[in-house]
């Protein structure tokens, strides 16, 4: 039986506060209504804003970092007075890395024997469950505030509606842990000498001045701080793409730059699931390459008509150069030359595959390499109808 550091927490606070264990429970059982959970909090937004949301949505927005698809803590929009209830409920006082919240509203009795433990009448523990299951069940504001900023979201011709934009606190602090963690690994990586990930231009925003409490439970948790990702368009740089002699693919595309995408790939073909959302997650990343190869080749389209009729291009195929070349613009009309590239993608992506995964890699055959070119000659198809 997990127990004893929850029953230590109840017993230290009570005697901190000069209360009996009784007292002290029953004043945090009095102050739990006043504990709003929630995955957005208007007071990022303006301090004196009210209004909270709680996300229980599953929908999985495809294609967007939602608060429904990310892994996030639960927030508590919470006075500063009733703090200690919020950390009584979302601490991780327990053992097995889950919180009393947690335990109460999944129907485990841990919390209940730890109860027990303290020698709490069993009325007061029901007492707190029924409060806590309530708590668990908040409603969703019926207005906006209007301390926060609004945006007119046009819907048709003289219709829109009028949206209260609200960031995601619980998503916001997650991104803080997880920035934490990976920069912990990297500096376990730099030592050990191995490859590591890390993320450049964060920008650090302070919640709450010196009273982080005053905002919510998880921006106190964090010290009032939290990390933003720079979003800003990208620096290019002027160097051209490389002009294939043989292959556009092998020449023109740094498996280097693509690295990344074979490796998640990697992950994805070993799952043990072939369901949707691991073929969704697979066609994700082949689109990305494919979105890649379009770009590089729109750029070797502007080196300038005929470019591939010098000799040191006489060796590229010609349903490449049909592809690169402005001078074959009136070519790119007719099918063939898109099969024949269209697998040349699919043989890229396999060796390219097989080159970075070496023994690691998963056998692909022909069910892949099909799956591969389909995507290809789909995205090429339409690229092609609005030349």
């Amino acid at each position: 039986m997990i127990m004893g550091m929850l029953k230590t927490y109840i017993e230290e606070q009570a005697e901190s506060k000069k209360l009996s264990v009784t007292e002290w429970m029953q004043k945090r059982i009095d102050e739990i209504p006043f504990c709003k959970i929630a995955t957005h909090v208007g007071k990022f937004s303006h301090p004196d804003a009210k209004v909270t949301i709680c996300d229980t949505s599953d929908s999985p927005c495809k294609g967007y970092v939602a608060t429904s698809n990310s892994a996030h803590d639960t927030d508590v929009s919470v006075n500063a007075a009733y703090m200690g209830t919020a950390k009584l409920l979302f601490d991780n006082l327990l053992e097995d890395g889950h919180t009393v919240f947690f335990h109460v509203v999944t129907g485990s009795s841990l919390v209940e024997e730890e109860f027990k433990a303290l020698h709490l009448d069993e009325a007061l523990y029901h007492t707190f469950k029924e409060r806590v299951l309530q708590c668990s069940r908040p409603s969703f504001p019926d207005t906006t505030d209007g301390l926060l900023k609004q945006v007119y979201f046009p819907i048709g011709a003289n219709a829109y509606h009028l949206l209260t934009v609200m960031p995601s606190s619980s998503v916001l602090l997650k991104l803080k842990e997880k920035v934490k963690q990976l920069d912990e690994q990297r500096k376990q990586c730099r030592e050990a000498g191995a490859d590591y990930d890390e993320l450049w231009d964060l920008t650090a925003i302070s919640f709450g001045g010196t009273k982080p409490q005053n905002i919510s439970y998880l921006n106190s948790a964090n010290g009032g701080t939290a990390y933003l990702l720079p979003s800003l368009p990208p620096v290019l740089s002027g160097r051209q793409v490389r002009k294939p002699k043989r292959n556009f693919f092998r020449e023109s595309l740094s498996f280097r730059n693509y690295k990344y995408i074979f490796k998640e790939l990697h992950v994805l073909f070993k799952a043990d699931r072939n369901n949707k959302q691991i073929r969704d997650a697979v066609r994700a990343h082949i689109e990305q390459l494919i979105s890649q190869a379009m770009m590089a080749a729109y750029a070797l389209r502007r080196e300038g008509e005929g470019w591939s009729g010098d000799g040191a291009y006489a060796s590229l195929p010609l349903h490449q150069k049909i592809w690169l070349d402005t001078q074959y613009a009136l070519q790119r009309k007719e099918d063939e030359w898109r099969e024949e590239l269209s697998a040349d993608f699919g043989r890229w992506v396999i060796r390219t595959y097989e080159y970075i995964l070496k023994k690691e890699r998963c056998t692909l055959g022909d069910g892949e390499m099909r799956f591969f070119k389909h995507e290809f000659r789909d995205e090429l198809d339409k690229a092609v109808r609005c030349e």
